[in-house]
């Protein structure tokens, strides 16, 4: 094979090392109730080389955290049946390796209000996607 080496047995082409020494694409889980602008975060997230799951709410998105820990979580509050905070409060009790979260949300809620949430950051919505965008890179390039 041409640009192969060889491995002990094992020949390895050039092309499966890149792969092999490559980064996996990090992990975001998007907590958002609207399905319109799920489908959008979900959009631009895998346009940018994400790895994504998708939750409508607090609940789903635990029982997502659980089986598949997101390296970064977008996380709107206000939500039916279980809201951004009562996903936090029972995440952070979880054993899981803790991802970093921006909140997203449409109230004016207040650093007090934010705090048992503990978000990285907060954008508050409308926003516009570069916005969001660049802080899901600047915590990515942390990980």
């Amino acid at each position: 094979m041409p640009g192969a080496r060889l491995y002990g047995a094992l020949v390895v082409s050039a092309e499966e090392r890149q792969q092999r020494q490559a980064p996996s694409p990090a992990r975001v889980l998007v907590v958002e109730d609207d399905p319109d602008t799920r489908m959008m975060l979900a959009e631009m997230l895998a346009t940018d080389g994400y790895e994504l799951q998708l939750a409508a709410n607090g609940r789903a998105a635990l029982a997502v955290a659980e089986r598949w820990p997101p390296d970064l979580i977008l996380l709107d509050l206000l939500m039916p049946e279980s809201d951004g905070w009562a996903f936090a409060r029972a995440y952070h009790q979880t054993p899981l390796p803790k991802a970093p979260i921006i909140v997203l949300t449409a109230s004016q809620a207040t650093p007090d209000r934010l705090a048992p949430v503990e978000p990285v950051a907060a954008l508050h919505k409308p926003f516009q996607m570069n916005d969001l965008l660049t802080l899901v890179r600047q915590y990515m390039r942390r990980r």
